[in-house]
């Protein structure tokens, strides 16, 4: 028998309902022994794990959050997200771009990092792998050497939420720009 909810009834005598009563309990005890400590143990109802199974955003009100799983937009896997307060942004805390390269991953704070490495020369602008959710805040530059040859490489400019400038120029006896590899690591939100 499954769990009823009109057990005991009003006119029931406890002599006749004590088996669906008792049936009753056992339904409870199973529903809360998945994934939590059970009865009569220590740290009972406490959770083992999370299990989600994919559900879209949660509604959240002024003082309330949801965590949740779902498909991912690029993983096209069920990921994790976080939403914040009084339906506010939906952030991914799973989802990564894996393989290949340029990379990008999200922190669960909603900050995102992008990270690559590409050939620039004079004043190139970068475009990243994906926009920024709101803004591009930093980047940082560095040159991939190869043989004897120096490279000097700068950030330029930040021109939107999925573009930097830079270049990258070889310190010899007279510095000209050339096109040289560097790695970067973008820091956005």
């Amino acid at each position: 028998m499954a769990y009823s909810n009109s057990i005991p009834g009003p006119n029931d005598l406890l002599s006749q309902s004590q088996q669906d009563i008792q049936q009753n309990f056992a339904e409870i005890q199973t529903l809360l022994g998945v994934n939590h400590l059970n009865f009569g143990v220590v740290g009972q109802g406490k959770h083992l794990y999370l299990q989600l199974p994919e559900h879209a955003a949660p509604t959240t009100a002024i003082d309330e959050a949801g965590f949740y799983a779902n498909v991912g937009a690029t993983s096209t896997v069920t990921e994790l997200f976080f939403r914040r307060e009084n339906n506010g942004a939906s952030i991914p805390m799973t989802e990564r771009q894996t393989g290949g390269a340029p990379r990008w991953t999200f922190l669960p704070s909603g900050i995102m990092l992008q990270f690559g490495t590409i050939a620039v020369n004079d004043h190139s602008t970068v475009t990243l792998p994906r926009a920024m959710p709101t803004t591009l805040l930093f980047v940082l530059v560095s040159s991939v050497r190869t043989g004897a040859q120096t490279n000097v490489v700068s950030l330029e400019s930040i021109t939107d939420s999925q573009h930097f400038v830079a270049s990258s120029r070889t310190v010899n006896n007279s510095p000209t720009y050339e096109t040289s590899n560097i790695t970067y690591l973008a820091i956005g939100v």
